[in-house]
């Protein structure tokens, strides 16, 4: 803008001059001014610039800012997105322990019961007053493995014969004379039926194998003195002689009695009786 300036001092056409310079005074003066404004406009544009430049380096310092934020952001994004994932693996696997487990108690509620098989002997202490239902089992056996013996032995053979008397000894020191409670008995009862066989085929197997395929024949004559012989076999005859299943050609004699002679079949023991005649 113009300056105010006095025209009071400036007198005549002399002033013209006057007037003229100080014209091209205020022109200069008004040029120089436009000059400082347009520095100053340069000036307060290259600030603006340097502003814009400071303003753009503060942007990226706060783009960089930001970025590292929004970096960290998505590192807590993926580490929490692991740990839920693994949280979510762990319960899974407690459900699905809890279920397996839950399905097995259910399979064990829901399993047919197996049958097994309750036979047990117990052999009894020597000094034992009182015997329980396992070893009343193993007396009740050890007397029916005993018994199917007792008559097949080789009366002949003292090995046989005293491993008999040592095994009827210790059941004797074992199971006779002893207490025991009545539904004990029920039970030995109920078990030992189904094991009679068994029990019978083990006392055999005791001493001789060929037992069971063996009949024990005896001859009861009178006179006692009287000579008994097996005519179809080598073996001689003696009381309780043990044979095989099949015929066999008896004969009894006395000097002074008539001869007997007899076949007979044997397919299980046999007692033959015979009275000889004068």
């Amino acid at each position: 803008m113009f300056e105010n300036f006095d025209m009071n001092d400036k007198k005549g056409f002399s002033g013209l001059n006057n007037l003229g310079t100080e014209i091209d005074d205020i022109i200069e003066e008004h040029n120089h001014n436009n000059t400082l404004k347009d520095e100053n406009k340069n000036s307060a544009s290259e600030s603006k610039k340097n502003k814009r430049h400071t303003n753009t380096g503060a942007t990226n310092s706060t783009d960089t800012n930001v970025s590292d934020i929004n970096e960290n952001e998505d590192k807590g994004s993926l580490a929490w997105l692991w740990w839920s994932i693994s949280v979510g693996i762990v319960i899974w696997l407690i459900i699905q322990t809890n279920s397996g487990g839950s399905s097995s108690s259910a399979k064990s509620l829901y399993t047919k019961p197996v049958k097994i098989d309750d036979y047990y002997e117990s052999k009894p202490e020597i000094y034992a007053d009182t015997l329980d239902k396992n070893q009343l089992l193993y007396c009740e056996a050890e007397k029916i493995r005993l018994d199917t013996v007792e008559n097949k032995i080789d009366k002949y053979s003292s090995y046989e014969v005293d491993k008999y008397n040592r095994l009827s000894n210790d059941y004797n020191s074992r199971c006779a004379n002893k207490q025991y409670y009545k539904n004990n008995m029920y039970y030995v009862k109920r078990n030992i039926e189904k094991k009679k066989s068994q029990l019978q085929e083990d006392g055999l197997n005791r001493f001789n194998t060929s037992y069971k395929n063996k009949y024990i024949l005896t001859v009861n004559a009178t006179p006692h003195d009287a000579r008994i012989r097996i005519l179809n076999i080598k073996p001689k005859y003696k009381d309780g002689i043990r044979l095989n299943k099949g015929s066999y050609h008896i004969e009894i004699s006395k000097k002074g009695y008539k001869t007997i002679k007899k076949w007979v079949s044997l397919d299980k023991d046999m007692t033959y009786t015979a009275k000889l005649t004068r």
